[in-house]
């Protein structure tokens, strides 16, 4: 058994509330969560049936998987006891355990009862091809209803959004705010919510608009008088920049100090007239021919600081009347729009009906119409249902909290004793499904404002900081490198001391850097795949030829080909191909996760062109696929001396002359 923290162990013990866990990286949340099913399980004095869990994962591949562990740590317990009633009993149990995906949980459930909710029990689930026929037939239909129309509201409305004859910006809009609705329990409440910003009368300073671009400016005069400061420093270190610049630098300090006030304090239009007259002064004048790093250095931040007020200009360019009088204009355009999209909705609503199929959106949909209903002030109650299911799970389990939308975390809500028995784990810093409508402020906001757990305070938070899988050189730098770049704006956590990775794996001590960061060519200079390719094949090649020691769960072995990983931003275009090319020229053998399929795999497809020429020879491409490949070897200068002189003519006809 392995040796737990004191966090690990608390999360495995605490039984009596909810428990939400922040998991770090490599901080074995996954071995906690099944060590936790299995003592639930075992527990002498209050077992847990097995078939009374709800285990929810993100992917089918993570579902298996932790499956499997449950099953294999079952089994374990078991050769240690095994003439324990108890484990054999929940070993039977164990296959009728909801350990699924939440789709595959919703799904379920609408099967179960779909006499409820009127629909068909042999519907079918929607593939992306399927779905993405059905979503341009359905938004087609509506853009030929509102051009019927033809309301003044739409004809603005194609104004603002089509280029000339080409409507599709608007078509993709509406398809989008759809979409981004269904992440919702209340689709339509969504919807009306993004047209009551048209119907305040808020200052324009506490409206949402107003209030992103006030905070904008704020944070770029913040940067602006940053960067006085360090012209000031400049003048310091170089007593002829501060004698030449000086007042010029201070005058821009002051003028940027005022201009911050301003910001935090004045009124919109008192706002605008501040930016929109702001100015950054002359310097001055320095000695002819005169050239220090710290009068570069000046002149450069100086350049800056004008370049950010001239962006800010513009974000300011109407008056707080004048904005009213834009918003009273462009209401009932902007309702036409969510009319527009609420149409689309019901269109493809129909046409799924009809096909008798569904997307998992939709499932989640009528899984929560089963389990939950709304008043008319939009108050959300369980149905007899939900309350069957929250009497029936002892314990709802969720891995990969922060990746769930707000549809997700009502169905969690239905089916729980009102959030008590529900124990959490998730890591905003991995949530990677923001383009799934993935909601991380959920996971945030509820960590926030719950405390630490200690005992019995319940609900509470445990955090697994310490990383078992890294040395202590990779978190170190990814630390430094996060710290730098992640924020409460980008990446939704400011990346401090409670966010960052806690080494606590044990390794030898290493001869090789622990980590490493390379940045080909400069700012102004495109360094190209090939040659990002070729540095990374030198790269393994040096490391290999270095007999430096990787260590795996039998202990420690010299490093192989196996042990390296490319990951790119997208693999998808031939990108990951020209990777495997370089790759295989430097004799280093590899293997792509292709999304191109089967078919398209350069073995495949030589086999392909090969039948095809033995079908009909008089076929260039293929055929000459099949002669510039490994099976017959022919070079390209070759074939083009065979071809040189009957160029109107089949290769296949080329070759045998030449045979």
């Amino acid at each position: 058994m392995p040796e737990w923290t004191k966090e690990q162990k608390k999360a495995i013990d605490s039984r009596k509330g909810s428990i939400l866990v922040s998991a770090a990286a490599g901080s074995g949340k996954t071995a906690v969560l099944v060590q936790r099913v299995i003592e639930r399980l075992m527990d002498e004095k209050e077992p847990c049936p097995a078939d009374r869990l709800l285990i929810v994962t993100f992917t089918r591949a993570a579902t298996a998987q932790m499956k499997d562990r449950i099953y294999q740590a079952l089994m374990s317990e078991i050769d240690k006891a095994p003439d324990n009633d108890l484990l054999k009993r929940q070993a039977l149990l164990l296959p009728f355990a909801r350990i699924s995906t939440i789709d595959g949980f919703c799904n379920d459930i609408v099967r179960e009862n779909f006499h409820d909710i009127e629909i068909s029990p042999d519907y079918g689930i929607l593939d992306n091809s399927q779905l993405a026929l059905m979503c341009d037939d359905a938004v087609s239909q509506v853009m030929d209803e509102l051009y019927r129309e033809n309301s003044p509201e739409f004809v603005e409305l194609v104004g603002i959004m089509a280029n000339g004859t080409d409507d599709s910006a608007l078509t993709d809009l509406i398809c989008k705010l759809y979409n981004d609705s269904m992440a919702f329990a209340r689709p339509e409440a969504f919807l009306d919510s993004l047209t009551s910003a048209y119907h305040t009368d808020a200052p324009l300073r506490d409206q949402v608009w107003g209030k992103i671009i006030i905070n904008y400016a704020a944070k770029s005069v913040e940067y602006c008088r940053m960067l006085c400061g360090k012209m000031i420093d400049s003048g310091k270190d170089d007593p002829v920049v501060g004698e030449k610049y000086g007042v010029g630098i201070a005058n821009n300090a002051v003028m940027f100090d005022e201009l911050s006030k301003v910001i935090e304090n004045g009124s919109w239009d008192e706002i605008r007239s501040a930016v929109t007259s702001a100015s950054v002064g002359s310097l001055g004048r320095l000695p002819n021919k005169y050239s220090s790093v710290q009068s570069e250095s000046v002149k450069a931040q100086k350049n800056v600081l004008t370049d950010q007020l001239k962006k800010l200009a513009p974000l300011f360019c109407a008056s707080e009347s004048e904005n009213k009088d834009d918003m009273d204009y462009l209401r009932p355009v902007a309702e036409k729009l969510i009319e527009a999209v609420k149409r689309y909705g019901e269109i493809l609503g129909e046409e799924k009906k009809r096909a008798n199929s569904y997307d998992f959106s939709d499932i989640c949909h009528f899984a929560l119409k089963l389990l939950v209903k709304y008043d008319e002030s939009g108050n959300a109650e369980k149905t007899a249902l939900a309350e069957s299911f929250a009497e029936r799970f002892q314990e709802i389990l969720v891995d990969e909290y922060q990746d769930v939308n707000d549809l997700q975390n009502t169905l969690f809500w239905a089916v729980s004793r009102d959030e008590t028995n529900m124990f959490t784990v998730g890591d905003v810093k991995q949530s990677i499904y923001r383009f799934r409508q993935a909601m991380p402020e959920i996971f945030l906001s509820r960590r926030d404002t719950l405390n630490d757990f200690e005992c019995d305070n319940y609900p509470a938070k445990i955090t697994l900081d310490r990383n078992f899988r890294s040395r202590s050189g990779v978190t170190e730098n990814v630390n430094f490198l996060f710290s730098q770049i992640m924020s409460r704006q980008m990446g939704s956590v400011d990346y401090n001391e409670n966010e960052q990775l806690v080494a606590a794996a044990d390794y030898e001590e290493s001869s090789f850097p622990e980590a490493e960061m390379y940045i080909l060519g400069d700012m102004a200079e495109k360094v190209g795949r090939e040659s990002e390719a070729q540095f990374i094949a030198d790269k393994i090649h040096e490391i290999l030829s270095g007999d430096m020691k990787v260590k795996d769960k039998n202990g420690y072995r010299k490093a192989s080909y196996c042990d390296f990983c490319i990951l790119l931003r997208s693999a998808g275009g031939g990108k990951a191909e020209i990777y495997e090319k370089i790759l295989a020229e430097n004799l280093i053998p590899s293997y792509i996760e292709s999304k191109s399929g089967f078919f398209a795999s350069p073995e495949i497809s030589t086999m392909l062109s090969l039948m095809r020429v033995t079908d009909n020879p008089i076929q260039d491409v293929p055929l000459l696929a099949i002669l510039l490949s490994p099976i017959f070897g022919f070079t390209a200068d070759e074939l083009a001396q065979m071809r040189i002189d009957e160029r109107k003519k089949p290769i296949y006809h080329c070759i045998r002359k030449a045979a």
